[in-house]
């Protein structure tokens, strides 16, 4: 027991190091990034639908089934790459429309029916824009969701600081300011 204990420690370690690294990188340069990362999570998405399908739909082989696996991980990546402005637009959608939920309306009547129509709307015109302005869009998210996801797995790694101290959200500010001047001085073009 002890044993299997510390084997699941030290690979939770090495997983949140390579956590640590993958978000600082992501804050950092996080729209250089963005087409690989679509890429990364559309073969990974594809890859695994291809084998569940090989596998319990078709009945294929293993073999099979992981080269059916990457010819579809491959198809989704390169759609991924093709299609990111949808991928933005959905993310900037879904920000927007939960934020937009928690405007407090009436809990009476049809208000529920009105709050979901008023956050889609809010949430279609940040979409919207998020697609114009695509370039800015993602550097705040990147710079600000990777020095959140940073800061936490390195709470997770040294135990020194935890998100019920001010300490943490002060580093997570400071790491995402960093990666917003870093990115937008590297992406000035844009």
């Amino acid at each position: 027991m002890d044993l299997f204990q510390n084997i699941s420690s030290q690979m939770s370690t090495v997983l949140l190091v390579i956590a640590l690294i993958y978000y600082l990188l992501q804050c950092l340069f996080g729209y250089k990034l963005f087409k690989f990362t679509c890429a990364f999570v559309g073969f990974v998405a594809g890859f695994l639908i291809g084998l569940l399908l090989a596998l319990n739909l078709f009945h294929l082989e293993t073999a099979w089934s992981v080269v059916l696996g990457i010819a579809i991980g491959i198809v989704l990546a390169l759609l991924a790459v093709k299609l990111f402005l949808v991928g933005v637009f959905l993310m900037a959608f879904s920000l927007a429309f939960n934020l937009a939920l928690q405007i407090p309306f009436p809990k009476t009547g049809n208000w529920s029916i009105v709050a979901v129509i008023i956050a889609a709307a809010i949430g279609v015109i940040i979409g919207m824009l998020a697609v114009r302005f695509f370039a800015p869009v993602i550097i705040i998210y990147t710079s600000v969701s990777g020095s959140i996801n940073a800061v936490s797995a390195f709470a997770g790694l040294s135990g020194y600081i935890s998100s019920k101290q001010p300490m943490y959200f002060a580093i997570i500010g400071i790491l995402a300011v960093i990666g917003l001047v870093v990115q937008f001085i590297m992406n000035r073009k844009h």
